[in-house]
């Protein structure tokens, strides 16, 4: 375990790195705030359909083949 030697990057590098990472990071955090703002917008838009054909508003029309294959 002694004769084990770890190199480090010097300062200079390891600052490249945290830069990559931050730029990173960032893009992964606006991503995901994307995704939940449209999972949001989806929910809501769910919602008003449901609404509507429950209310009569929309008439739900089915055949009964896609009835069928949709169950399987």
């Amino acid at each position: 375990m002694n004769n084990f030697s770890i190199v480090f990057p010097n300062l200079d590098e390891q600052q490249k790195i945290s830069k990559y990472l931050d730029k990173k990071l960032i893009h992964f955090d606006n991503t995901i705030e994307k995704t939940k703002q449209s999972i949001t917008k989806l929910k809501e838009a769910k919602e008003a359909l449901i609404n509507q054909a429950v209310t009569g508003k929309i008439e739900v029309i089915q055949e009964e083949e896609e009835a069928k294959s949709t169950n399987e």
